[in-house]
């Protein structure tokens, strides 16, 4: 049986991507921000912890786009 064709649009991965990518570098901003001021505890588990998932959904868009990329092919 051949594999499905995604049916994930590009302009939805686009948003994702843009959505995304701003959030990481906004949370991985503060969680600098945090580290320089010394509220190292503070930002230790708070603005890494929200660094993190965004960079996590930034890598989740990649991988989709790129699936997408290939089976449109």
């Amino acid at each position: 049986m051949p594999p499905k064709k995604p049916n994930t649009s590009i302009a939805s991965l686009i948003v994702w991507g843009g959505f995304s990518l701003s959030s990481s570098a906004v949370f991985w901003y503060g969680f600098a921000k945090g580290l320089r001021t010394g509220e190292f505890l503070a930002a230790f588990h708070t603005d890494l912890a929200l660094a993190l998932c965004a960079t996590v959904l930034l890598a989740c868009v990649l991988v989709e786009a790129w699936r997408v990329f290939r089976s449109r092919k």
